[in-house]
C-alpha cells in the first residue's frame, strides 16, 4: 500500500461493471436503474470498465475492444451523454457507494485524438508507423512516456475525471513509469482527497521479458509506492498450476484470504498463526517461481513480447524446432 492508503479498503467489496454488457440497453441509465440491486450485494465500490469512445482503425470485431480508446476526455456515445454519466455517479454516491473508472494510459487506438494531434508522443516502428510492443495488441498504439508534455496532458485528464469519480483502476499500470504515477497521485489528491488507486500489475514472466527488451515494467513492490490496491500477481504462478498446492484453496478464495484463517481480532496467537501460514505460502511461491524460471530457459521464446505477429510466429517456430 502507499503511505496514506486507507486500511478500510481491506474489508471493502468492489463490483466491476462493463456498461456495454451489463444490460440489454448497454447504457449508463440501465446501470443506474440497477444500483439498488448492486448495493444489496454489499458493494462498497463500483468499478466501471472503460467508458470512453473506441477507435475504428484496426478495430477487433464489430464493436471493438474498450481498451482501444480514441478519446480520454469523452464518453462512449452508445452509453449515453456526459450528463447521463454524471447522473449515474451521483446515484452511486447517494446510495453510499464510490465509483472508480478504468484508466488505459499505456496505449490508445491508432486513430485516437492524441494520435492525430500529438503523434510524437507515441512509439514508432522502424518504418515510422505507430505500433505496439506486444504483437497480439494489434488494435492499439503505445504511448511513449519519455515525452514530458504527455505527462501533463494525462494528469490534467485524471484531474478532470477526479472532479466526478472517486478513483481509478489503471490498466497495465506496470508499463508506465513509476514517477508518472507518483506525480499523478499527488496532483489528483488536490482535486479528490482520498482518491482510490487500483493498479493492474503484470505477472512476473511478463516483467522479466519486458525488461529484457528495454521496456519499463514495474514489480508489485514498486507499484505499491503509488497505488492503494494491486492485482496479486506475486502468487499468480501458484494458481496457474492447478492442484499442485492443495492448501491454497483453503487459504484463499478469489485472491482474498479465507475468513476462516483471517484474524478477526487483535489476538496475538491468531495473528502469529496467520503470519506463519503466510510465510509458508510465500516460501512455496518462491520455490515454484524459481522452478518456473529454470523451465523457462528450456524455451526462451515462451511468453515473450514481440513487436509484430511475424516475429512472434518465427520465434514460436524456432521454439518448436521447426
Amino acid at each position: 500500500m502507499a503511505r496514506n492508503t486507507k486500511k478500510e479498503y481491506r474489508n471493502q467489496v468492489m463490483y466491476s461493471v462493463f456498461v456495454r454488457n451489463h444490460s440489454q440497453e448497454g447504457t449508463f441509465e440501465a446501470v443506474r436503474r440497477d444500483l439498488e440491486r448492486i448495493k444489496s450485494l454489499g458493494v462498497d465500490i463500483i468499478w466501471l470498465m472503460p467508458i470512453h469512445p473506441i477507435g475504428t482503425k484496426a478495430r477487433k470485431g464489430t464493436v471493438g475492444s474498450p481498451y482501444a480508446i480514441s478519446d480520454y476526455r469523452a464518453v462512449h456515445p452508445d452509453y449515453g451523454t456526459l450528463e447521463d454519466f454524471r447522473r449515474l455517479v451521483d446515484d452511486i454516491h447517494r446510495l453510499g457507494m464510490k465509483c472508480i473508472i478504468d484508466v488505459v494510459y499505456n496505449h490508445t487506438s491508432p486513430d485516437s485524438w492524441l494520435a492525430e494531434h500529438h503523434p510524437e508522443w507515441f512509439y514508432h516502428r522502424a518504418d515510422g508507423s505507430l505500433g505496439s510492443h506486444v504483437g497480439d495488441w494489434t488494435d492499439i498504439a503505445d504511448l511513449d512516456y519519455t515525452h514530458r508534455p504527455l505527462w501533463d496532458y494525462q494528469i490534467e485528464t485524471l484531474k478532470y475525471w477526479a472532479e466526478i469519480v472517486d478513483g481509478f483502476r489503471c490498466d497495465v499500470a506496470s508499463l508506465i513509469p513509476l514517477d508518472f504515477w507518483l506525480r499523478a497521485r499527488e496532483e489528483v489528491a488536490a482535486v479528490r482527497p482520498g482518491c482510490i488507486w487500483l493498479a493492474e500489475s503484470v505477472e512476473l514472466e511478463f516483467i522479466r521479458f519486458a525488461r529484457g527488451q528495454g521496456i519499463a515494467a514495474l514489480s508489485d513492490s514498486e507499484i505499491f509506492q503509488a497505488f492503494d490496491i494491486s492485482y496479486d500477481y506475486d502468487v499468480f504462478p501458484l494458481f496457474q498450476d492447478e492442484g499442485r498446492f492443495a492448501v491454497l484453496p483453503v487459504l484463499y478464495s478469489d485472491g482474498v484470504m479465507n475468513p476462516a484463517v483471517r484474524p478477526t481480532s487483535a489476538d496475538p496467537t491468531m495473528q502469529g498463526v496467520v503470519a506463519v501460514i503466510a510465510l509458508a505460502v510465500n516460501v512455496v511461491a518462491l520455490g515454484f517461481i524459481i522452478k518456473r524460471s529454470i523451465e523457462q530457459k528450456k524455451n526462451p521464446y515462451k511468453n515473450e513480447i514481440f513487436t509484430d505477429q511475424k516475429d512472434f510466429q518465427l520465434a514460436m517456430a524456432r521454439a518448436e524446432g521447426k
